[in-house]
């Protein structure tokens, strides 16, 4: 599900986008994390 065809459908501020935009949050937070771990490992 995209977040922007729930925001075209419903609208910005309804439940559903909303839901959809924190779970979108915390892919990109969790991907942030795990991408910053790897650039801060050592390098052989």
């Amino acid at each position: 599900m995209e977040l922007i065809e729930v925001v075209t459908k419903n609208g910005l501020n309804s439940t559903v986008a909303i839901q959809v935009s924190r779970e979108l949050d915390s892919l990109l937070n969790m991907y942030n994390k795990q991408n910053d771990k790897q650039k801060s490992a050592p390098r052989p």
